[in-house]
């Protein structure tokens, strides 16, 4: 297990919810600790406090070989796939 703390900027304000102490209200450009990522929000700590955010308020960094796979599915060329229609136990090959 990684001792690696991971902190992420706010990219937009986000006030938390009315009535609801779990959620920590930050403001764009505040810098929080990443203590657990879930699929809906973050437990983050910002100033000692700790509460959840959505996740979608930091900017989502790519790692370069994030990039390079990406450029990588890009620029390869397609190539026209042969696909067939099953019918029962009989395979029809689709005509061109």
């Amino acid at each position: 297990m990684s001792n690696t703390e991971e902190y992420l900027e706010a990219q937009i304000d986000c006030a938390g919810q009315e009535g609801e102490a779990e959620y920590l209200p930050i403001s764009k450009g505040d810098f929080v600790r990443v203590i657990n990522k879930g699929l809906e929000y973050y437990i983050v700590e910002k100033d000692g406090k700790v509460g959840k955010v959505p996740f979608s308020i930091f900017k989502q960094e790519t790692s370069e070989n994030d990039q390079i796979s990406e450029n990588a599915i890009q620029t390869t060329s397609t190539s026209p796939i042969s696909t067939q229609i099953s019918n029962d136990d009989q395979v029809i090959p689709e005509k061109n």
